[in-house]
Parts: structure tokens; sequence; C-alpha cells
């Protein structure tokens, strides 16, 4: 049995008016999962720098050997 339930209750200055606050899901053996929200933000700054990659092969990107 999966079962997904997020909950988005209705909010006034969230985007499309709902503010996500969590969801549970239940997967095939049956456990369960729930994750809350806390502090959400919207819009906030983010730095460029939060979006760094760096290959972990060291070898930049394509493929191997190139």
């Amino acid at each position: 049995m999966r079962q997904a339930h997020a909950l988005f209750p209705g909010r006034a200055g969230a985007p499309a008016g709902l503010l996500p606050i969590g969801w549970t899901v239940v997967d095939n053996q049956g456990q369960t999962t729930q994750v809350q929200l806390t502090g959400v933000k919207f819009n906030p700054a983010v730095s460029d720098g939060a979006f760094r990659y760096r290959d972990p092969r060291g070898a930049g990107v394509g493929p191997r050997g190139r």
C-alpha cells in the first residue's frame, strides 16, 4: 500500500495562497514517514556560492578520459 498526503493550508502571501507545512508517506512495507516543515520562507536571498558544484572525480565536465 503506497500513499502520500501533503498538507498545504491556505495562507495569504504564500505562492498560490498555499503554505507547505508537511507530508506523510506510507511505503510498500507499510512504514510511515512524516515530514513537518517549520520556518518556511518564500523568496529568501540565496548567495551564488550556494550553487557551486565541484566534480568529485576531479576530472571536470565530460566523459572520462577526455
